[in-house]
């Protein structure tokens, strides 16, 4: 029986003869070393893995046994216990880490974790008021911790320049001691980050992350994850959310050595020009936005700026070079869009932005031949809608550029841009001077809209709204050359084609307004020829004819004119953006109860996708919105594909003679 039971027991200390037998084995090495030492130098030569047996056993024997310990022996992590570490934290490295660590288990076991299951931590949360006060603490104060153990001064809100030294390189020996704690609670934010779905949480963890961004630096891996998720924010979520994702993104082009800012200019721009899809009411404040954002990344680095917007200028370029070798509906498509045209909006804006940066306005000549391309495309009454928005961006960059002639030298002087005779055209249309139609329909507004309906052109609403905006303009362009030695002369053949034009077409309360114009045209040029008889120069001493009538205070007549129409304009827009907005809900509503009816009545689809074909045609607003979304398609495939071609064109874009800024 005795035997038995020993051999029943065997199993279960399996384990124990090979530790005796290796204890042994030890014990003889040990006495061998000493009898006999000679002969144990020659065993460490020449077969030393005599000497290691059992010791890789050993020691993973020891590693089993200790497992359950690490397992079973989790950390209780309570609030006395924190509120230790939060009051130790400000001075001791090693209660910062302890509380990282916290940080980490809280972060990742907030997360649905399928790949780490079988993760064990060294701690365990007892209940969620500690958890909160973790993630409270650590989100808030850790980044200003961080900076106190590394001795960086830094006021509230300031951000690094970009000429300042890295963390590592300003404070090496301090940077060695927490660059392993920062790793862990930088990883730990982005996985909690990437778990949020509420937008306030979103937006609280982004103000905490401001002004975290300059540790992101040594972490190049990090670093990327965090700008994509950044743009994924700034692109498409709450607004208060895509304000501080802008922010963050800012903090990151300002902080992180070159050549980062390239990944972000890059970024910023795909994603607005994929935001800027679809036009309307709606979307149009957030397309703003984003434009004013990539605005302000591209000026913070212009020599990096100059070289993106070449390349993207360029592709714009080639897509109108192909849409003008191409008489197929598909081709002017794929430029007549609302994103090809906001992709151009955006670099005007730039321009306008940055208007006395002579290296960074070598880019208006290529703009400027690709707004002539792209208005002169289809020359066509019904595409009047899109000239006017390319003429808006011609006016847009006479007047930033005419604007800032106090601060620059003659180069300024010497800009001319001309965007009349796209004006001129539209008053020989044909429609003006035959007999219109009433319309009772409502007001036109041409704001949200490339093109208008067949059944428009012929009406009296359309031709108000031409007239109007050929003022506008007019102004807006005469404006910027108010002050001009050459006004005079430059007025003369618009005068003679605008009295032509009131001589055969019938009064109307806007022609009235374009023979109003003529008379503050002729005044304003009266007092610069006042001004200019007083002169004692030649048109060749552009020195002197760069300060003509710079000493004059007072607004011009044509200033004056300008300014009342501007305030008249911002009126009728706020008004007209109300109306809109509110049609466009109203037309989504009535659309998606239209929709649930075709899904009850699929005997019908026939009969009801013949009057759907009707209703397209029924309004200018919806002609362009049942094919926006194939039209700008080919744009975004090739911007893609080209941009990957980035590095070849490198060569072209440093053919030009960029300085330093």
């Amino acid at each position: 029986m005795k035997s038995a039971n020993q051999d029943n027991v065997k199993p279960d200390n399996a384990q124990q003869p090979k530790i005796d037998e290796v204890a042994e084995h030890a014990k003889e090495l040990k006495a061998l070393q000493t009898s006999q030492a000679e002969f144990f130098q020659f065993l460490e030569k020449e077969d030393a893995d005599l000497l290691k047996f059992g010791l890789e056993d050993d020691q993973k024997l020891e590693e089993d046994e200790a497992e359950p310990e690490k397992e079973s022996g989790a950390m209780q992590l309570d609030q006395e216990r924190f509120d230790k570490w939060m009051k130790e934290a400000p001075t001791s490295i090693k209660a910062t880490r302890l509380i990282v660590k916290a940080f980490h288990v809280a972060a990742f076991t907030s997360c649905d974790q399928e790949s780490d299951e079988n993760f064990t931590f060294n701690y365990r949360i007892l209940n969620s008021a500690v958890f909160n006060d973790i993630m409270m603490y650590s989100l808030k104060e850790i980044p200003a911790i961080f900076d106190s153990l590394l001795n960086r001064e830094r006021k509230e809100g300031e951000q690094s320049e970009k000429s300042q030294q890295q963390i590592p390189n300003k404070y090496p020996q301090r940077w060695s001691k927490i660059k392993n704690m920062v790793r862990v609670y930088i990883k730990s934010l982005l996985k909690f980050l990437n778990s949020l779905a509420e937008h306030k949480m979103i937006n609280f963890v982004l103000k905490c992350t401001e002004r975290l961004v300059p540790y992101f630096g040594p972490f190049p891996r990090y670093s990327k994850v965090f700008l994509k998720k950044l743009l994924t924010l700034w692109g498409s979520s709450d607004e208060a959310v895509r304000i501080m994702a802008f922010f963050n993104i800012r903090a990151m082009a300002l902080n992180l050595p070159y050549p980062f800012i390239n990944m972000i200019l890059k970024g910023a721009y795909l994603d607005y020009f994929r935001s800027a899809k679809f036009s309307n009411p709606r979307t149009i404040p957030m397309i703003t936005f984003m434009m004013n954002c990539v605005v302000e990344l591209y000026g913070i680095d212009l020599v990096s700026s100059y070289q993106h917007a070449f390349v993207y200028l360029r592709q714009i370029a080639i897509h109108i070079r192909t849409a003008h070798g191409t008489k197929s509906r598909t081709g002017h498509d794929s430029t007549y869009n609302w994103q090809f045209l906001h992709s151009i909006k955006v670099w005007v804006k730039l321009l306008c932005t940055y208007p006395n940066e002579e290296d960074l306005w070598l880019l208006a000549y290529p703009l400027i031949q690709v707004i002539h391309g792209f208005i002169s495309l289809i020359p066509t009454a019904r595409y009047y809608p899109l000239r006017f928005h390319g003429v808006r961006m011609l006016n847009e960059l006479v007047m930033a550029r005419s604007r800032s002639r106090a601060n620059v030298d003659l180069k300024v002087q010497g800009t001319f841009i001309n965007s009349v005779p796209y004006l001129l055209e539209v008053l020989t249309f044909p429609s003006l001077f035959k007999k219109t139609k009433p319309w009772s329909g409502k007001v036109l507004d041409i704001t949200h809209l490339l093109k208008v309906n067949d059944k428009y052109l012929a009406t009296q609403a359309y031709a108000d709204t031409l007239l109007k905006e050929v003022h506008e303009h007019l102004v807006t362009f005469f404006a910027a050359y108010a002050r001009s030695i050459s006004f005079p002369e430059l007025i003369v053949p618009i005068v003679v084609q605008i009295k032509q034009f009131l001589k055969d077409y019938k009064p109307t309360p806007y022609a009235t307004k374009l023979k109003n114009l003529i008379d503050v045209l002729q005044n304003n040029a009266k007092l610069i020829l006042s001004h200019r008889n007083l002169t004692f120069y030649s048109p060749a001493e552009m020195e002197k004819v760069a300060t003509f009538m710079a000493d004059f205070k007072n607004r011009t007549p044509l200033e004056t004119y300008y300014d009342n129409l501007q305030k008249v304009l911002a009126q009728e827009r706020e008004i007209l953006a109300r109306t809109a907005e509110k049609e466009w809900d109203e037309e989504n509503k009535l659309n998606k109860g239209e929709g649930e009816s075709d899904e009850e009545g699929d005997d019908e689809g026939d009969d009801e996708d013949d009057e759907g074909e009707e209703m397209e045609d029924d309004g200018p607003e919806g002609d362009d919105e049942g094919d926006e979304e194939d039209e700008g398609e080919a744009a975004m495939n090739q911007v893609e594909e080209e941009d990957g071609e980035e590095e070849q064109k490198e060569d072209v874009v440093k053919s030009f003679n960029l300085k330093k800024f």
